[in-house]
This record gives structure tokens, sequence and C-alpha cells, in this order.
């Protein structure tokens, strides 16, 4: 499954990004992850919803990260990735 993700809260300037890929390597999720202009994060994650929601949970649990809001949509698959990126635009 591949979902669309939208992260609120304390999500920049605390490592948010580089943690994400992280726990997405480590669970064997793919996909890519952003900063927003407007302080929030944006990231699309695919992999089984378990590992996905692994990522998340983890994410929650880390220290300097404050996730206030959540909004995600399942979208379809990219065939082919095999690396969580971390983009550096919006």
């Amino acid at each position: 499954m591949r979902k669309y993700m939208h992260f609120y809260g304390t999500v920049q300037g605390v490592g948010f990004r580089w943690m994400l890929r992280r726990f997405a390597q480590e669970n064997h999720v793919t996909g890519w992850v952003r900063n927003d202009a407007d302080g929030t994060v944006t990231a699309e994650l695919q992999g089984t919803r378990q590992n996905i929601d692994r990522v998340v949970h983890e994410l929650e649990s880390f220290r300097n990260i404050q996730i206030t809001k959540i909004s995600a949509r399942e979208i379809p698959e990219v065939r082919g990735e095999t690396e969580m990126e971390v983009r550096y635009y919006w």
C-alpha cells in the first residue's frame, strides 16, 4: 500500500525528515518526505500497513518531534521504488 501523509506540529527543525527516512529504511518502507512552506511535512510512504504504522509510531515517540495531527489517504503504489528519499523543496 502507499499513503500520502501530511504531518502537523513541531515537525520542522527537529530532524523529522531524517528520522522518518531512518525509520522507513529499518521497516522496509519506501517513498519520499519533504518540508512544506507552511511549517508542515508531507510524505508518501509505501510498504505494508503494519510497517507504515510502525514508522509513524516511531516518529510519534521520538523526543524532539511533536505531531499534533496527521492527515492520510491511500494512493496508488509506485512500481520499482527502492528507497526513501528526502526532498529539499516545496
